[in-house]
């Protein structure tokens, strides 16, 4: 009984801690056990995930998550400062100032 209560206190806090170290991914909600190397706040499964959290030399602060009735959703996962960029999309279209007289399909005028 001794040795088994001392086999137990030897394994158990290792598995806590091997618990403790898994997370969902930010982004697809997968359980992984690699962390962000920059910031620690978030959980990643691939190398693409950590790029999209890792934009621009800088961790972003969100994760995406899922709500009944709604869907994915965007919640921050650290506090944001004042003018903090948040997210960064390329646009669909551009439109310049000297093709204004110009069709946007085949930009002929």
């Amino acid at each position: 009984l001794i040795l088994l209560d001392s086999l137990l206190q030897e394994k158990i806090p290792s598995f806590i801690g091997k618990m403790e170290n898994i997370g969902k991914c930010f982004l697809c909600d997968k359980e992984y056990d690699d962390k962000c190397p920059h910031c620690e706040d978030v959980f990643s499964c691939s190398d693409d995930h950590l790029q999209v959290h890792r934009k621009d030399k800088k961790c972003l602060p969100w994760v995406v998550k899922f709500q009944e009735g709604v869907g994915r959703i965007l919640v921050a996962s650290r506090d944001i400062l004042p003018f903090e960029l948040i997210m960064k999309d390329d646009p669909l279209l551009i439109i310049r100032d000297n093709l204004m007289d110009l069709c946007v399909h085949c930009e002929k005028k």
